[in-house]
């Protein structure tokens, strides 16, 4: 894991990782004497511990603890924690497990995005309806409107006619 530490230099820390039942199944960091400190806590430190377990093992809990044994201020941030199978301890690197949760965080926007888009569907399905009730309204009144003229031509025709006569 990464850490960083503010505050007094002096300070003991008790880093475990527990069993199913709460036992402590090692130390993670409790065991080395010499905790790095410069750079405050503007400097993030990498701490590795390689560690063979006896027999197979479910780590369930880590537990992740910091006094300070001088003044009684500091404090101690932990980040970024990878437990890995193998003798080599590899950079840090998002779980897999996490990515399954971002996925899911993305589905979840997804879906929402869809349902908008759906509405707006609906919405513009519904003006469609509208606009071409609307049409049909304004072809009919076009229609009446040119038999209107015609009627009329054919009367002035008619009246024109009967003048002449």
């Amino acid at each position: 894991y990464y850490y960083s530490v503010a505050g007094t230099a002096g300070y003991q820390h008790s880093d475990y990782a527990l069993d199913a039942n709460g036992k402590v199944i090692f130390g993670i960091a409790a065991e080395h004497t010499t905790t790095v400190v410069t750079g405050g806590q503007m400097v993030w430190k990498r701490f590795v511990k390689t560690f063979t377990l006896t027999s197979d093992t479910v780590i369930s809990g880590l537990r992740i603890g910091f006094v300070s044994n001088v003044d009684g201020r500091g404090w101690k941030v932990v980040d970024n924690i990878k437990i890995e199978v193998g003798n080599k301890a590899t950079d840090y690197s998002p779980s897999p497990y996490d990515n399954d949760y971002k996925i899911a965080s993305q589905q979840v926007t997804i879906d929402g995005i869809t349902n908008t888009v759906s509405n707006q569907g609906s919405s513009i399905n519904s003006l469609t309806t509208r606009v071409q009730t609307a049409e049909g309204t304004l072809s009919t009144a076009t229609n009446n409107i040119t038999g209107l003229q015609s009627k009329q031509t054919q009367t002035a025709n008619q009246i024109t006619q009967e003048i002449s006569d």
